[in-house]
Formats: C-alpha cells, sequence, structure tokens
C-alpha cells in the first residue's frame, strides 16, 4: 500500500486500526493492522517506515494521540488502537491449530480471528459505505 493509498483509506473512514505481538521473537514479533471495507487487510512489520505515517494519519482523523499499546509485550496479545469506541479492547483471538508434529515442534501455531465486536464495526462500515 502506498502513501497515498493509506491516506486515502484513512480519509474514507470506517476503519479499525490494531495491533498484535507473537511469542516468537525477539525480531519481527510486532505488527500492525489495518482493515477497511475498501482495502481490505493491510499489515506491517512495527519498524516499517509506513508506520509512523499511518499512526499520525490515524491521529489527525481521532483528532487526538493514537498510541500503541504493546510495544514491550513477548506474549501473543492484540489491541485495537482505532476506533476510539473500540480502543485497548482485543483486535484478535487466538486460536490453537493442531498440525502433527510441528505443534509439538513448534509449541503450536495459531490463526487470527477478528473478535466479535471488531467483526461489528466494520460490517457496519460496510453497509454504510454500500450505500449510494
Amino acid at each position: 500500500m502506498t502513501t497515498e493509498e493509506l491516506e486515502q483509506a484513512v480519509a474514507r473512514g470506517g476503519f479499525v486500526l490494531g495491533e498484535y505481538t507473537t511469542n516468537v521473537g525477539p525480531a519481527d514479533d510486532r505488527f500492525f493492522v489495518l482493515i477497511s471495507p475498501t482495502c481490505g487487510q493491510q499489515e506491517w512489520v512495527d519498524d516499517d517506515p509506513l508506520v509512523d505515517r499511518l499512526l499520525k494519519l490515524v491521529a489527525e482523523h481521532a483528532g487526538e494521540e493514537v498510541s500503541p499499546m504493546l510495544a514491550n509485550s513477548t506474549d501473543l496479545a492484540s489491541r485495537v488502537l482505532f476506533p476510539l469506541s473500540l480502543r485497548g479492547r482485543d483486535l484478535y483471538r487466538f486460536v490453537p491449530e493442531k498440525r502433527g508434529w510441528s505443534w509439538d515442534f513448534w509449541g503450536g501455531i495459531v490463526r487470527l480471528e477478528l473478535v466479535p465486536e471488531v467483526r461489528e464495526y466494520l460490517d457496519q462500515a460496510r453497509a454504510c459505505s454500500d450505500r449510494p
């Protein structure tokens, strides 16, 4: 996603911005996610230069600072950063998937599922964006 596409997605509204961490660190274990009905799901590693721009754009859109919450997390965790009505709540449920020997060797594989509140928010945003 380019900076221009990012700016357009935020300007349209109806999106969710969140972050999540994994327990496989130390590198590339924290991610930022933008989910919108028009752009789908976009994800960035925390040190991607677009993350700073994304946080600034969303803060301007929200009219207040949008601060990451999981900088020091070393476990599986997720948080919604925007919309403000969902801020601080879980973004994902981490659902274990058993897949043979890799389960035992790697300590488990998980699937990320949006929590119901986030799905409902996105469904409402999608319904509003479909109206003429």
